[in-house]
């Protein structure tokens, strides 16, 4: 597996940020979650255009190194070709929930996603 660029999708609360974070540290990558491109600064209320966020997206995975993480499908497929590396976390529905009480939160999982590791599902394109 060549993790130069490693894209991490899976649900909210499946512990991809928890995971994408840990990877970046270990390679000393970028480490970009998609919720930075699809969201205006202001927060979780105003999306940005589509051809804006697809233009970050790519300019991210331009990088030679870089983790990014989300769930976003439709960004993903913009630039899986670019990745050397997809992680799907492949979480049982009612442990994300779990893991993520309130989906409206920002910051969904980012505490319990350390405490219950998820198991995966690992789909690797080769390099």
């Amino acid at each position: 597996m060549n993790p130069a660029r490693t894209l991490v999708i899976g649900n909210s609360g499946s512990g991809k940020g928890w995971l994408s974070e840990q990877l970046a540290a270990s390679h000393g990558d970028n480490w970009v979650g998609l919720d930075l491109f699809n969201w205006e600064p202001s927060g979780y209320n105003t999306a940005r255009k589509r051809e804006d966020v697809i233009a970050m997206a790519r300019a991210a995975t331009a990088e030679d190194r870089c983790v990014i993480e989300g769930i976003y499908g439709w960004i993903v497929s913009e630039i899986l070709s670019a990745g050397t590396a997809l992680i799907w976390i492949d979480v049982d529905e009612s442990e994300c929930v779990s893991a993520c009480p309130t989906f409206a939160n920002a910051e969904c999982g980012a505490e319990t996603a350390d405490a219950a590791r998820p198991v995966m599902s690992m789909r690797l394109r080769p390099s």
